[in-house]
Formats: C-alpha cells, sequence, structure tokens
C-alpha cells in the first residue's frame, strides 16, 4: 500500500511535468502506399519487424515522438520530447532509438545494450567519454509482433560526411580536419582502454558532429 507520503510525492510530480503535444490540424501529406521508403528500401525488409511509430505517441511513459531523424536496416531513430522535465524549463529532447525485433536482430539488439551500457559507465573521468554517445535511458517496448529494444541517447547534430559539405569540394580543411581527428581518436581510446570495445565500423556515416544550438530541435518538431 502507498503511504500518504509517496502519493502526495507522485501527485507532485505530476503538476511539474511537461504536458505533451497536441497533434497539429494541419493536413499531412498522405504517402501512396506503394511507394516504398527509407528503412523499406533495405534488404529483406519486413514491416513487422519494425515498431509502427505514430508522431505525438508518448513512448514508456515519457517521451512523446516529434520527429524522425533517421533509419537503418536494423533500427529507426526518433527525436523526442522528455516529459519529465518541469513545465517551466526549456523543453528537453532526447533521440530513442527502436531496435527492429526479428530474433537476429534483437540478439544483436541486447549485446548492443550491454555494450552501450557498458560504455557509460565504465570511467566518467576519461577524456575520450566526452566523444562517445553514452546512454541516457533504455526500455523494452512492445508491439503486436514482439518486444523492441529501445536506447535513449542525446541528439546530435549531421554525420561527418554531410559537415564536410560546408566546405569547398566537399573536402574538410586541414585547421578543421585535425581536431577533428583528435577527437576521434580521444573516443576511441577511451572505447579501447578503458572499455575493452574495438569499434569494427568505424566510417563518416557513424562521426556525428555536436548539436551546439538547442533550438533547433524545436523548429524540426514544429516542421514535422
Amino acid at each position: 500500500m502507498a503511504t500518504p507520503w509517496r502519493s502526495l510525492r507522485i501527485s507532485v510530480n505530476k503538476v511539474f511535468k511537461s504536458s505533451p503535444c497536441r497533434s497539429s490540424n494541419v493536413p499531412r501529406q498522405t504517402l501512396p502506399a506503394a511507394e516504398v521508403v527509407e528503412e523499406e528500401c533495405t534488404p529483406h525488409y519486413e514491416p513487422n519487424h519494425f515498431y509502427p511509430v505514430r508522431l505525438y505517441e508518448i513512448l514508456n511513459n515519457r517521451y512523446q515522438i516529434t520527429a524522425k531523424l533517421g533509419w537503418g536496416a536494423s533500427s529507426t531513430v526518433w527525436l523526442a520530447r522528455d516529459l519529465n522535465q518541469r513545465r517551466w524549463c526549456p523543453a528537453r529532447y532526447v533521440a530513442v532509438k527502436i531496435k527492429a525485433n526479428n530474433y537476429s536482430t534483437n540478439k544483436d539488439a541486447e549485446r548492443e545494450l550491454r555494450i552501450t551500457e557498458n560504455i557509460t559507465r565504465v570511467n566518467s573521468r576519461h577524456v575520450g567519454r566526452n566523444f562517445v554517445s553514452t546512454l541516457l535511458d533504455s526500455f523494452n517496448l512492445p508491439s503486436p509482433h514482439g518486444t523492441h529494444v529501445c536506447m535513449v541517447f542525446n541528439p546530435l547534430c549531421e554525420p561527418l560526411w554531410m559537415f564536410r559539405r560546408r566546405f569547398q569540394g566537399d573536402v574538410l580543411p586541414l585547421d578543421v580536419l585535425r581536431p577533428v581527428a583528435k577527437l576521434i581518436l580521444e573516443g576511441l581510446g577511451y572505447l579501447h582502454s578503458e572499455c575493452q570495445v574495438v569499434h569494427t565500423d568505424l566510417k563518416s556515416d557513424n562521426v556525428l558532429m555536436a548539436l551546439r544550438d538547442h533550438s533547433i530541435l524545436d523548429r524540426v518538431s514544429q516542421v514535422k
């Protein structure tokens, strides 16, 4: 039985939490059912393996979906508002990675979660930890066709291959490349020496720039 103090604390927390956004009344463009887009283009795509996310849906009683950030053969990534943020504070956004639930991928998802948890907790004082993605939260998401492992991260900006397009000839100048390479090596040093993890897929797609202007996330949410 909940004590009076516990009930009071729960009630107060509900009052302080951010209110969910409401769905916009602006008419949305509907894609033709036969048109294949994004993760649907990947080899061996099976819709039952992916969670059917809906805009403004609230996941785990906390994260309200506001926009799609990315996709791959084994997951989709969504921008979400953290409703646990106090209502008088600026909106707090997170990136929610929702893994596919087919057998082999689900096994991989659980392994990825364990590795990410280890990376997050090993050594918070190591300088290289600042340059790898660390876990904010995780949860399991049930669907009609199985359970999906979900991981929550801080939102980041564009990948390195897209960042270089800002420069002439799609090439990073040396004065930009040197510090970027140094930070990548710091992150790899943390993974290798502290976490005993070897990154086996290091490429410009998997190196993301930090997000400096968080007001961009408000605009992204409104556009979607």
